[in-house]
C-alpha cells in the first residue's frame, strides 16, 4: 500500500505558526536548461513504491508545483524522467532557480537548508570514497587483489565515518525533520536498537510523527521482534511440491535449525546460501538442518533457484502473503536465525564464520577438521 502523504488538516502539527498560516506548499521553479513542455514531477520514493505528490509542465522555462504535506518531507524532484535531485518540501512558499536542475538553488524551506548543510559536511568523505573507488576498479582490472582489498578497507573506514556523522547530526538536531532522513540514507536497513533507539527517543513528537520518523520506529520495532534468547514464532507454509511443512516439524528432526529468509532475486541471499551449503554438508549428519523461507512471489522462480543452487534442505514459501515475514520482523534479506531444538534463538544474522564456530561448538566438532 502506498504511503499516504497528502495530508488531512487534522494531521498537521498543532501549535506551529507555519502550518497554522499556510497548509499548502508552493514551489516555483525557473531552470534555464528546461524546455517548454517537459514534465516536472515531485515524487516520494519508498523502495519499489512511488507516490506522485505534484506535477507541472514547463512553460517559458518556469513551473509551479503545489500540494499539501503532513510535515516537512524528503522528496525527489524529477524532470522529464531524467535528472533528479533530493530536497525537503514543507507547507510554505519556496523557489528553485538556476542554470540546471543539478546546480539549482532552493530557497524558502528551513528543512532543506538544514539538509544542504548536512550534505556539505559529507562532501569531503563522499569525494574521497569516489576517488578510492576509482582506484579500486583500476586495481581490479589489473588483477591486483591485494591492492583491491586494501582500498576496500579504506572505503569501509570512510563509510563508518559517514554513518557516525549522520548519527552526530541526529543527536544534535532532535527537532529537525532532516535527522531521521540522514539516518535512513546512511545506515539504511540495519538500525541497531542499542544505537538508534536512544536517538529516536530524543526526537520531538512532530519528528517522530513524520514519514521518516515512523519508518525508523517500524524498523526498530522489527529489529526488536525476535532476539537471541527468544522463542521463535510458529511458521508453516507449502513446500515446493505443495505439501504442508512447519518449523515445529523441522525442529524435531535435528539439534540446530537455521531459518533462512531469502528470495531467488536476492543476489546476496544466494551467495550466502552457497556458504551455508558448505556448512550444511559438513554438519547435517550431526544434527544441523536448514529451513529456507522464500519471499518469492513466483513459484517457478523459487523452484528454479533451489535447483540451480542445489540447496537440498527444507524449503517453504507463501508466495503471495507476508505473514511469515512479519512473524520474524523481517525488513531486509538475507536474514537468518539459528535455533536450538526447542526453538530458542541462539544467534541472529551471524556471519558465516561465526555460524561455523557455533556449529562446531554445539555439535562437538573439531574446527581444525574444517
Amino acid at each position: 500500500m502506498k504511503v499516504k502523504l497528502l495530508a488531512l488538516s487534522a494531521l498537521l502539527m498543532s501549535g506551529s505558526s507555519l502550518y497554522a498560516q499556510n497548509r499548502n506548499f508552493v514551489l516555483n521553479g525557473k531552470i534555464k536548461e528546461l524546455k517548454d513542455g517537459e514534465k516536472v514531477i515531485l515524487l516520494y520514493r519508498n523502495f519499489k513504491e512511488i507516490d506522485t505528490i505534484s506535477t507541472a509542465v514547463v512553460k517559458n522555462g518556469s513551473f509551479t508545483l503545489m500540494g499539501s504535506l503532513a510535515s516537512p518531507t524528503y522528496l525527489k524532484l524529477n524532470v522529464a524522467g531524467k535528472d533528479e535531485i533530493p530536497l525537503f518540501i514543507e507547507n510554505t512558499s519556496m523557489t528553485i532557480a538556476g542554470e540546471s536542475l543539478l546546480l539549482a538553488k532552493i530557497e524558502g524551506s528551513k528543512s532543506n537548508a538544514e539538509f544542504e548543510l548536512f550534505q556539505k559536511s559529507m562532501q569531503a568523505i563522499l569525494l574521497e570514497m569516489r576517488k578510492i573507488g576509482d582506484s579500486a576498479r583500476l586495481a581490479y582490472e589489473q588483477k591486483d587483489q591485494v591492492k583491491v582489498d586494501k582500498l576496500m578497507a579504506d572505503i569501509n573506514a570512510l563509510e563508518v565515518k559517514r554513518v557516525q556523522l549522520a548519527r552526530t547530526f541526529a543527536i544534535a538536531n532532535p527537532n529537525s525533520f532532516v535527522s531521521p532522513v540522514v539516518i535512513l540514507t546512511t545506515d539504511k536497513y540495519d538500525l541497531d536498537p542499542a544505537v538508534y533507539l536512544p536517538i529516536y527517543e530524543k526526537f520531538s513528537p512532530a519528528v517522530k510523527a513524520g514519514i521518516a520518523g515512523q519508518t525508523i520506529k517500524s524498523r526498530l520495532d522489527a529489529a526488536l521482534t525476535i532476539n537471541v534468547g527468544d522463542t521463535a514464532p510458529a511458521l508453516a507454509a507449502k513446500t515446493p511440491d505443495g505439501k504442508d511443512l512447519s518449523l515445529a516439524e523441522v525442529l524435531k528432526k535435528g539439534e540446530l535449525t537455521l531459518v533462512d529468509f531469502w528470495a531467488s532475486w536476492c543476489g546476496p541471499c544466494r551467495r550466502e546460501g552457497a556458504e551455508i551449503l558448505k556448512l550444511y554438508k559438513q554438519y547435517h549428519e550431526k544434527g544441523f538442518n536448514v529451513l529456507g523461507v522464500s519471499l518469492d512471489t513466483n513459484a517457478d522462480s523459487w523452484k528454479k533457484a533451489i535447483a540451480e543452487d542445489k540447496t537440498n534442505w527444507y524449503h517453504i514459501a507463501e508466495l503471495n502473503n507476508t505473514k511469515l515475514k512479519a512473524a520474524f520482523g523481517i525488513i531486509k534479506i538475507p536474514a537468518i536465525f539459528l535455533l536450538d531444538k526447542d526453538g530458542k534463538v541462539i544467534a541472529k544474522d551471524p556471519k558465516v564464520e561465526e555460524l561455523a564456530k557455533i556449529l562446531a561448538e554445539k555439535l562437538k566438532t573439531d574446527l581444525s577438521k574444517n
